[in-house]
């Protein structure tokens, strides 16, 4: 009898927890993905489940010392020795560190490509070691020919498959409209630290559909913030929110 495992994502990026939910789904078959982008609850999961390995967006870390400190406390507690795999954005340079209340046990970059989330479970959770799957050149398909959208994470992700690509494109518009209005928000307020963690979101949103146009001007804009300059960022916004304008009406399309 194959011995089934529970896997907990703690994710803020309702796309990242499906694909790592559908990636997982497709190779694995007695692995069982519990995902939430909440830490009380996933403290709650822990205390009712038997979690075999746990998945955490650093971003949870970094704000550690805030209001949250609390759940990742009785996080850690509870979790005993489960191995922890940190989620962190390479591009930002975003380099996990142990702290008093974690030690983690590996991270996987984000974006990821499937390879090198399976050599991970494959080495915490898979009873047969299997070869980690091979990188693929990547050959655009005819239906992915887009303008504004890039998907070539996504169709490497699934094999080109358009209806799961598809699938995965529709859960951004609500998603990214709701973190721009919190964005237009912080700017009203001018304020710095809310401002940057939520384009930090936002760029981790992004990364799997967006150009290398419009991740620039997301970096531009993060650029302004950091130096106080909220006239530039403004404007480096609004240049941000046309570029998604144009994308969102092509996934509204599909």
């Amino acid at each position: 009898m194959i011995q089934k495992h529970n896997l907990l994502v703690i994710e803020k990026d309702d796309a990242t927890r499906g694909l790592l939910s559908d990636l997982v789904g497709v190779r694995y078959k007695q692995i069982r993905v519990i995902s939430t982008k909440d830490l009380g609850q996933a403290v709650d999961v822990i205390g009712k489940e038997q979690i075999d390995l746990i998945m955490l967006d650093y971003a949870f870390i970094k704000v550690a010392f805030t209001e949250i400190n609390a759940n990742l406390e009785s996080l850690k507690t509870i979790s005993n020795n489960t191995p922890i795999i940190t989620l962190t954005n390479k591009s930002l340079g975003e380099k996990p560190e142990s702290t008093s209340t974690f030690s983690f046990t590996d991270n996987l970059f984000k974006p990821f490509k499937p390879a090198s989330l399976y050599v991970i479970i494959d080495r915490f959770l898979a009873e047969q070691q299997i070869e980690a799957t091979a990188e693929e050149v990547f050959i655009k398909p005819d239906w992915a020919n887009f303008r504004h959208i890039d998907v070539h994470i996504l169709c490497q992700s699934y094999s080109s498959n358009k209806e799961k690509v598809v699938k995965i494109l529709k859960l951004y518009p609500e998603h990214i409209n709701l973190q721009l209005h919190k964005i237009n928000s912080s700017f009203r307020k001018a304020n710095v630290n809310t401002l940057l963690e939520d384009f930090q979101s936002l760029r981790t949103s992004f990364v799997y559909f967006a150009g290398k146009e419009v991740v620039s001007t997301i970096d531009k804009t993060i650029e302004f913030v950091e130096k106080g300059d909220f006239v530039s960022g403004k404007e480096s916004l609004e240049r941000l929110q046309k570029q998604w304008s144009f994308m969102a009406d092509e996934i509204e399309n599909l």
